[in-house]
C-alpha cells in the first residue's frame, strides 16, 4: 500500500489479502488516500481486532475508511476508555461486534452503571499502579449483561431490576425467560454480589459463580425465610441452580452454568446460611 500510494503513476487502487493481513496493515491502509476498496480473500467476512486508539484514527471522522470494507465486517476494540459517553458510541456503531475497557479503578467505578447497559462490552482491564481495588458494579432498572471473564480483580455487584419473569416457575425443569434479565458473568478476583427476592426485582442470572471465592447475599424483603426454596433446572440445556421464595416463584435469582455434581439439595444443605432478614450463598 505504501509503494503504490507513493507511485505518482498510480492513481488508485485497491487491497485483497487475508483477514490477517488486513488487520495487521490497517494503519497503513488508512494513509493511503488512493485506497479505494478493501477485498478479503478468506471465504466469509471476518471479526477484525484493533485497539480503540486504532478505532478512533481509521473508522470515525472525515478520513474513516470504514466505508472500504466489505459488507459484514465487525470490529472487536480492545482498551476503550472507562466512559459513558464511549460505551454508548461503541455500543451503538454497527461496526463494532464487542469491546474491553482498560482503565484506572477509579474511571471504571465511576462508569460502571453506564457500561453495565452496553451488551457488547465483554471484558475489563484495569491500570495498575495502585493495585487493584474493589470494582463496584451499581446495577440499574433495566437488563443489566455484564461479562467479567478474564477479569482477576475482586467485584462488588449491587444488582437492582429488571421486568424479566418465567411462565413455568423457577421450579420448572426448564426454564425459559418472559423478557431479558440480569446476566453477570464473574471473574477469577472473588465477587460479593447483592441482590433482594422481591416480584419488582425480575430475574437476576449469574454465570461462573463459584463456592468458596464468591458470595451472594440476598435480601428477602420481608418474607419469612422459611419460604426460601433452590431447584435444580436448566436453561438451554446446560444445568443451573434457583432461587426463589415459595410465594413468588416467577422470579428470583439462577445460578447458571454449574456443575451437574453442585445440586440445589447440596447448596441447601452446604452453602446457604438463612437469617431473619437475609440468606447468603457462599
Amino acid at each position: 500500500a505504501a509503494v503504490l500510494q507513493g507511485d505518482s503513476h498510480v492513481a488508485a487502487f485497491s487491497v485483497a489479502d487475508t483477514a490477517d493481513g488486513i488487520n495487521t496493515a490497517i494503519d497503513l491502509l488508512h494513509a493511503a488516500s488512493k485506497l479505494t476498496a478493501i477485498a478479503y480473500t478468506d471465504s466469509t467476512a471476518p471479526t477484525l481486532s484493533i485497539t480503540y486508539a486504532q478505532y478512533a484514527n481509521n473508522l470515525t471522522g472525515p478520513t474513516s475508511i470504514a466505508a472500504l470494507f466489505p459488507v459484514g465486517t465487525t470490529f472487536t476494540i480492545r482498551a476503550a476508555p472507562a466512559s459513558a459517553a464511549i460505551g454508548t458510541t461503541l455500543q451503538n456503531d454497527p461496526l463494532v461486534a464487542t469491546f474491553s475497557v482498560t482503565d484506572t479503578t477509579a474511571n471504571f467505578n465511576a462508569a460502571a452503571a453506564a457500561l453495565a447497559l452496553d451488551s457488547k462490552w465483554h471484558g475489563l482491564e484495569l491500570q495498575s499502579p495502585p493495585p487493584p481495588a474493589t470494582v463496584i458494579v451499581n446495577g440499574t432498572a433495566g437488563a443489566d449483561i455484564v461479562d467479567f471473564t478474564g477479569t482477576s480483580v475482586p467485584l462488588a455487584i449491587d444488582l437492582k431490576q429488571n421486568t424479566a419473569s418465567v411462565s413455568a416457575g423457577l421450579a420448572a425443569p426448564t426454564i425459559t425467560f418472559i423478557g431479558t434479565p440480569d446476566s453477570i458473568t464473574l471473574g477469577t478476583g472473588g465477587a460479593t454480589i447483592t441482590a433482594i427476592l422481591d416480584p419488582n426485582r425480575g430475574i437476576e442470572t449469574i454465570a461462573n459463580f463459584l463456592y468458596g471465592r464468591d458470595l451472594l447475599t440476598i435480601a428477602l424483603n420481608g418474607v419469612s425465610p422459611l419460604t426460601l426454596r433452590a431447584t435444580d433446572t436448566t436453561i438451554a440445556g446446560v444445568h443451573a441452580l434457583s432461587i426463589y421464595t415459595q410465594t413468588d416463584p416467577g422470579h428470583g435469582i439462577i445460578l447458571t452454568g454449574m456443575a451437574s455434581s453442585l445440586t440445589a439439595a447440596d447448596l441447601l444443605a452446604n452453602h446457604l446460611t438463612i437469617g431473619a432478614n437475609t440468606a447468603t450463598v457462599f
